[in-house]
Order: C-alpha cells, then sequence, then structure tokens
C-alpha cells in the first residue's frame, strides 16, 4: 500500500516499532531473543562435537546471526572433516514467548579428490517452506511448557521447555532446557545455543558444546 501522507507512515511506522518491541517481551521482563542471540557485539557462535564416546571429532558448526529482529536469520555452516559439507540459510519468527523455524534454504558441498577441495553438490540447493516449527518457548518460572513437535517423517514428538543454569567459562548462568525426544537443547541467556546433549543406549552425553562467540 502507498501512503499519501509522510505524517501518517511516520506515525505507523512508530507504531510498528513500538509493537514490535512489546511483542517480543516475555516472562518478568525477559525477552526470549535474550536466550536466542547473542549479546551484542558478538554475531557469531562456533561448536565443537564428540563421538558417544566422549572423545571430541571433527565436525564443527559455526552459527552466524543476521538480520535479528522480531525476524532473524542464521547463516549456519557445518564441516565434517573434509568429505563434505553443508551450508544453510534458516528462518525464524520470534513472538512474545516463542521461537519458530519458518524457512530453510541448505547445499550440499562434498570433497572431489581430484580437485582435493569441497565442491558443490549436483543437487540444487534445498529450499523447505516449513509449517512453522516451535523449536524454543519461554516458560513460567518454575514451570514447564510441553508441545508436540513433527520430524521429517511426520512423526510427532513431545517437547518441554524448563528453566536450568548451566556453568559457563566458570560462571553460573540461566538457561532454558528444551527436551526433544532424545536431545536435550540448551539455549543461554547472551549467549544464545550453547549446546546439545543425546543418548545413546539409553545413556546421556555430550553431543555439542559452545567452543567460541566473536565477532564477524
Amino acid at each position: 500500500m502507498i501512503f499519501s501522507s509522510f505524517t501518517k507512515f511516520k506515525h505507523i511506522r512508530l507504531f510498528l516499532i513500538v509493537g514490535a518491541f512489546l511483542f517480543t517481551k516475555s516472562v518478568e521482563g525477559q525477552s526470549i531473543q535474550e536466550y536466542f542471540v547473542p549479546d551484542s557485539p558478538n554475531n557469531t557462535a562456533t561448536y565443537y562435537f564428540n563421538d558417544p564416546t566422549g572423545e571430541r571429532n571433527s565436525t564443527e558448526v559455526t552459527k552466524h546471526y543476521l538480520n535479528v529482529g522480531v525476524n532473524c536469520e542464521v547463516h549456519e555452516t557445518g564441516r565434517f572433516g573434509q568429505t563434505d559439507a553443508e551450508d544453510a540459510i534458516i528462518k525464524y519468527e520470534l513472538t512474545n514467548t516463542e521461537i519458530k523455524e519458518i524457512m530453510r534454504i541448505s547445499a550440499k558441498y562434498n570433497w572431489d579428490i581430484k580437485l582435493k577441495t569441497l565442491i558443490k553438490g549436483n543437487e540444487n540447493d534445498t529450499i523447505r517452506s516449513l509449517p512453522p516449527e516451535t523449536i524454543l518457548k519461554m516458560p513460567l518460572k518454575g514451570k514447564t511448557m510441553k508441545w508436540n513437535s513433527v520430524d521429517v517423517h511426520g512423526e510427532k514428538i513431545k517437547c518441554s521447555a524448563s528453566w536450568t543454569t548451566v556453568q559457563v567459562d566458570g560462571s553460573k548462568k540461566d538457561a532454558i532446557k528444551v527436551l526433544q525426544g532424545e536431545q536435550t537443547y540448551y539455549y543461554v541467556k547472551g549467549i544464545g545455543f550453547w549446546g546439545t546433549d543425546s543418548l545413546i543406549n539409553g545413556e546421556p552425553y555430550i553431543q555439542s558444546r559452545l567452543e567460541r562467540l566473536y565477532i564477524e
């Protein structure tokens, strides 16, 4: 719509800005964005991964946060040794108490023996426009928030979010713990996504953890 009055445009723009700010405020004055996006000026996070034995493997994932606001984009790069890799742009929607994944655009890379480098695979970029999938909810203090998610096979997965604390560089940090099937995800205030715990034969192990935050 084209507005005929600049004054009218300014009023609408102010309304949208104020509305977006109030919309993202949540429990006890906190914003869910504080648990999903690193504090400024950091905008990039790198993660290491472990085998079920607890030994660190060659997998490394980097998340670069773009266009943070009511909507957010994350450029995610995964490196799996020298054999293959995957890049993805993931789009999220931030509401007052939850974050939803709404689109994923990904491209796979494979190791070329002759060129001795990673090259883009023959497949076209994969674009998934999802029915919005909730990945994080902010529960009330002392409460657990529950919901259902759907995996790539269409199976329902029970999810829950609750409050916890984690140790980061010797300091105790508030965090939201999300249980999704056999995976446990941690989102830490001021850091964003912190890491994943998983189960193997019923035994828990640390699957991934934040290695460093930085500016890129």
